[in-house]
């Protein structure tokens, strides 16, 4: 790979970690935005294909921690602001069950 190739690919990485931020800029605290929203997001601010940027987007958006982070799931995405910390769950009660009386043979009569 020649020099200027290298240079050109960086630039490329550049540009779309700039993209990337301003998108991310924009939202509002609390506010998400689906991954495959933001690629095509970033891939038309860029005037690149969806393909060559998807790749650049989710490693931004994976390791921008203080300023949003990437839930799973139905309310998935890149969410902005911090992730809520959960605090760990008390532990269940036992329950004490009584055994009940077991009817006597003499009963039966």
């Amino acid at each position: 790979m020649s020099n200027s190739n290298a240079q050109k690919l960086s630039d490329n990485v550049i540009k779309v970690f700039n993209a990337t931020q301003k998108v991310v800029d924009g939202l509002a605290d609390g506010q998400r935005k689906q991954i495959k929203d933001l690629v095509t997001d970033v891939a038309g601010t860029t005037n690149m294909s969806a393909n060559e940027v998807l790749g650049f987007v989710s490693y931004f958006a994976h390791n921008i921690e203080p300023e949003a982070h990437v839930r799973r799931g139905k309310l998935g995405g890149l969410v902005k602001g911090a992730r809520k910390v959960s605090l760990p769950k008390k532990p269940k009660a036992v329950k004490v069950v009584a055994v009940a009386d077991a009817p006597d043979a003499s009963d039966a009569n």
